[in-house]
C-alpha cells in the first residue's frame, strides 16, 4: 500500500514528536511544525497526503490554517484530522464539519487513534490519485493564503506531458448532497457554514432581526458608513432546501457601503438550477454535466461551455443572473437575524454585483418586498408630510422605473401628507416607492409641512449625457492618470492637498451618471467605477505628497536588467505548445499577450495610479513580455520578479511572474508549484482580468491538470465572453460525451 506523507501540526513538540514516531512506525513518512504558518509553508512546498491539525494554535488557528491549505495545490481534497486537546467534542466535531475534517477528535492526542484514521485513509487512496480539485471549490469560498515570491531558480528543461489525475469527493459525509446538486454549489453552502460559525465569535458591528430592522434598512445603514466586511443572514424560519441541510443562510459581501458579491446555501440558487430557469440547458445537458463534474471534469459552467451547450455570453449573463436573485431574494425575508463584522473582507471575484445602492434599494424594495411588510412599517406615516432631501431623492430619478413611479417621486415636494399621495395615484407602487426612498434616506417624515424643490439643482430638465460625451470624459480622466497628471484629473491646483481630498466627492457626482445601470454599458460602467477608484488613490497621494515630486521623471531601471527596447505588442511563448491537449494554433494567438491594461475600454484597469515606484515595476513588466516574446522565460521571470517585488499587489505582474517561472522550469516540481501558488493568487487580486487566467490555463495543461485547465478558461470567459483563446482551449479539452441536448 501507497506510504503517506502527513504533516503533523501542533505547538506542543513533544507532542508533535510522539505523534510523528507512532506515525512512522505505522509505516508512513512524517513531518511535524508548531503552527498554522509554518504549515502553510510547508505544505506549498511538498503537499502532504493527509493533515493531522489541532485546532488551537499560535496565531493563525486550525480552522483558518485548513482554509489556507484548501486554496494550496494538493490541497482542496488533502485530508484533514482535527484534534481538540483541550476543546470539548460537541464543538470540534461541529469544527470539523465546517472545514470538511475527515475525523474530529477531542482530547489530548491518542496515536492508536490517529494512524487507524490514516490506515482508512490510505485504503481510500489506493485506486485514486488524491488529484487536487480545488478549483471546484468557488474563487470566493476563502480569502488564500498570502501570496509568496521567492526569486526564481530559472534553468530550461521541455514540457512534460502528464495524464490527468482522477478526482475523489472532498469529504465523504457530503456525497450524498454532491450527487444531489452541483459539487461547486454544495462547497458555498459549507463555506456558508463554516464562516457563519467562524463570525459568531466576532464583534459585530451591527446585529439585529428583521422584525427590528428590514433588510433595506440595514443596506443604508452600511452605505452610511461606507462599511467593508461580511453581513452573515439566517432565517431558520425558512424551509426550503439548502446544499448543507441546515437553516437558510447567506452572506453579502461588502466594499465601501456598497454589496459586492453573495454566497448562499439555497439549492433553487444553485447555477445549474438558474441555467434552466433561463431556459439556457435542459435536465438533461445539466444531468451530463454534472456527471462529468463528479468525475473531476471541472467546474459546471467551464464543462457545459467544454460540451458546447452554453455560450461564453450566456454563462456571464446567468452568473450575474445568479447574483442578483442571492441578493434580492434576502428582501423577502421577515424572520431571521443578521450580523455584520469587518473581520470577513469582501473577496476577489470575477462576477460581482455590478448594481448602486440606489438601484439595489429601489429594485429589491419595488420588485421583491412583501407589500404587507411595507404597509406595516408605514402605517404610523399615514398622516405625516413626506419631506425629500435632495441630494439623496435626484439619483432615484435617474434609474429606469415606470413613468408612474417616477411621476410620484417628482410628486414629493414636502407639502404632502403619505395618506394624499397615495390618494392622488391611487396605486399600491405609492407605498413602495415611498418606503425605498426612506430607506435610502431620501425622505423623512414629519407633523409639518416643509416646501422643498430637490430638482433646482441639478434640473431634471436637463439633457441626460450621451453615452459619447461619458465615453469622451473617461478616456480624458484615463489618460491624465497614466501620465501621473493627478492634479489636473481632479480639477485642482497643483499642490493644494485640502482641494485634491474634497474634489473626490466632485468627481463622484461628474462620474455618477456612467454608473447607472441601464443608463450605459456594463464595460463603461465597470470602467467607470476603476476610473473612480484611481481618482480616489490620486487624490491620496496628493494630500500627502508634494505634487511636483509626484511628476518628477522616473530614474533609469539597474543596469542588472536587460535594456533592450520594449515591446509594445509582445506574443507569448506557450510552454503548453508540446501538449497534444492543446493544438489550436489560436492558442498561441498573441491577443493573449497584448496587456488588457492598454486597452482604453479595459475592465480590469490598473488597481493604482502611477507613481515613481509603480512606474518601475511598469518598465520591469515590459521587459519581462520582452523576454518572452523572444523566447526567454529566464530572463522573463527575473524582470517580473523585479516588477512584483516594487508592486506586490499587482495580480497581472504575479501572474506573469508564475507563467515565466513555470516556463523556464516546468519540471522543477517545486518550482512549478510555486508557479502555481503565484498564478492563483494574481488571479485572485486581478479577477477581472483574463490574461491572467489564461496564463494559470496554459500552465495547468502543460502539467495534465486538465480539469483545473478547463476552471482557468472557464474563469478567463467568465471575465471576458470574448476571448477567444480561452473558449477554443476550452472546446480543445472538452470531456468526452454525446452532443449535449440544449432542448
Amino acid at each position: 500500500m501507497k506510504c503517506l506523507y502527513v504533516l503533523v501540526v501542533h505547538p506542543d513538540e513533544g507532542t508533535c514528536d510522539r505523534l510523528a514516531r507512532a506515525i512512522a512506525t505505522a509505516g508512513h513518512r512524517a513531518a511535524s511544525v508548531p503552527d498554522g504558518e509554518r504549515a502553510i509553508d510547508s505544505f506549498v512546498q511538498e503537499p502532504a497526503d493527509a493533515v493531522v491539525l489541532e485546532m488551537v494554535l499560535p496565531g493563525r488557528d486550525g480552522p483558518a490554517t485548513i482554509e489556507s491549505l484548501r486554496w494550496a495545490p494538493a490541497g482542496a481534497q488533502v485530508p484533514v484530522i482535527l484534534l481538540g486537546t483541550d476543546t470539548s467534542q460537541a464543538q470540534v466535531e461541529a469544527t470539523g464539519r465546517a472545514v470538511g475534517a475527515v475525523a474530529a477528535l477531542s482530547g489530548p492526542p491518542d496515536p492508536p487513534k490517529i494512524t487507524s484514521v490514516l490506515e482508512n485513509i490510505r485504503a481510500s487512496l489506493k485506486n485514486t490519485s488524491g488529484a487536487d480539485v480545488s478549483d471546484a471549490i468557488p474563487t470566493s469560498e476563502l480569502s488564500g493564503p498570502r501570496h509568496s515570491v521567492t526569486r526564481p531558480s530559472i534553468r530550461f528543461s521541455k514540457p512534460r506531458e502528464v495524464e490527468p489525475a482522477a478526482s475523489t469527493s472532498p469529504h465523504p459525509d457530503t456525497d450524498s448532497l454532491l450527487r444531489r446538486v452541483e459539487p461547486n454549489a454544495s462547497r458555498e453552502g459549507i463555506a456558508v457554514e463554516r464562516q457563519a460559525a467562524s463570525l459568531k465569535q466576532a464583534d459585530a458591528l451591527i446585529r439585529g432581526t428583521f422584525i427590528d430592522n428590514p433588510f433595506p434598512r440595514i443596506l443604508s445603514r452600511l452605505a452610511k458608513h461606507r462599511a467593508s466586511g461580511a453581513l452573515v443572514l439566517d432565517s431558520p424560519e425558512d424551509n426550503r432546501r439548502t446544499t448543507t441541510g441546515e437553516s437558510s443562510k447567506k452572506i453579502i459581501f461588502f466594499r465601501n457601503g456598497v454589496p459586492q458579491h453573495v454566497w448562499s446555501n439555497l439549492e433553487t440558487e444553485c447555477l445549474g438550477q438558474v441555467l434552466i430557469e433561463r431556459q439556457l440547458i435542459g435536465e438533461g445537458a445539466l444531468a451530463e454535466s454534472l456527471a462529468h463534474v463528479r468525475e473531476g471534469a471541472g467546474r459546471v459552467g467551464a464543462v457545459l461551455m467544454a460540451m458546447g451547450a452554453l455560450s461564453p455570453h450566456e454563462l456571464r449573463d446567468a452568473l450575474e443572473h445568479q447574483q442578483r436573485i442571492k441578493l434580492f431574494d434576502v428582501f423577502r425575508w421577515t424572520s431571521g437575524s443578521y450580523q455584520f463584522s469587518d473581520e470577513l473582507p469582501a473577496p476577489h471575484e470575477t462576477i460581482t454585483l455590478e448594481l448602486s445602492l440606489v438601484e439595489i434599494v429601489y429594485r429589491g424594495v419595488v420588485e421583491h418586498s412583501r407589500r404587507e411588510q411595507i404597509a406595516a412599517d408605514l402605517q404610523p406615516h399615514q398622516n405625516e408630510y413626506v419631506i425629500p432631501l435632495p441630494n439623496q431623492l435626484v439619483p432615484f430619478l435617474r434609474l429606469q422605473v415606470s413613468p408612474e413611479a417616477k411621476a410620484i417621486i417628482r410628486a414629493i415636494d414636502g407639502t404632502k401628507r403619505l395618506r394624499e399621495l397615495r390618494a392622488e395615484f391611487q396605486s399600491a407602487e405609492t407605498e413602495r416607492v415611498v418606503f425605498a426612498l426612506q430607506c435610502a434616506d431620501a425622505v423623512k417624515f414629519r407633523r409639518t409641512p416643509q416646501k422643498v424643490d430637490p430638482y433646482a439643482t441639478p434640473s431634471t430638465s436637463e439633457e441626460e449625457p450621451t453615452l459619447s460625451r461619458i465615453e469622451s470624459e473617461l478616456h480624458r480622466l484615463d489618460s491624465l492618470l497614466e501620465e501621473g497628471r493627478f492634479a489636473e484629473a481632479l480639477g485642482v491646483p497643483p499642490g493644494d492637498a485640502r482641494a485634491a481630498h474634497s474634489a473626490i466627492g466632485t468627481m463622484e457626482r461628474r462620474l455618477g451618471p456612467a454608473m447607472v445601470r441601464g443608463a450605459t454599458d456594463r464595460r463603461t460602467r465597470t470602467r467607470a467605477t476603476n476610473i473612480l477608484e484611481r481618482l480616489k488613490h490620486a487624490g491620496e497621494v496628493l494630500s500627502q505628497t508634494n505634487i511636483a515630486e509626484a511628476d518628477e521623471h522616473t530614474e533609469p531601471l539597474p543596469e542588472s536588467v536587460s535594456t533592450s527596447p520594449i515591446s509594445t505588442s509582445p506574443a507569448l511563448t506557450n510552454p503548453a505548445s508540446t501538449n497534444p491537449a492543446l493544438t489550436s494554433p489560436a492558442l498561441t494567438s498573441p491577443t493573449l499577450t497584448s496587456p488588457a491594461l492598454t486597452n482604453p475600454v479595459s475592465t480590469n484597469p490598473r488597481s493604482n495610479p502611477p507613481t515613481r515606484q509603480s512606474a518601475d515595476a511598469e518598465q520591469f513588466f515590459r521587459r519581462g513580455e520582452q523576454a518572452l516574446h523572444r523566447g526567454d522565460p529566464a530572463a522573463a521571470a527575473a524582470a517580473f520578479y523585479h516588477a512584483v517585488e516594487l508592486c506586490p499587489e499587482e495580480g497581472e505582474f504575479l501572474a506573469y511572474l508564475g507563467y515565466a517561472r513555470h516556463a523556464a522550469a516546468p519540471d522543477d516540481s517545486v518550482s512549478s508549484e510555486q508557479a502555481v501558488v503565484e498564478l492563483r493568487n494574481g488571479c485572485r487580486l486581478a479577477p477581472k482580468l483574463d490574461v491572467a487566467h489564461l496564463l494559470l490555463a496554459r500552465v495547468f495543461v502543460d502539467r495534465g491538470e486538465l480539469a483545473h485547465a478547463r476552471n482557468a478558461f472557464g474563469r478567463a470567459l467568465a471575465a471576458n465572453p470574448d476571448c477567444e483563446e480561452a473558449l477554443i482551449g476550452l472546446r480543445s479539452l472538452e470531456p468526452k460525451t454525446e452532443p449535449p441536448n440544449r432542448a
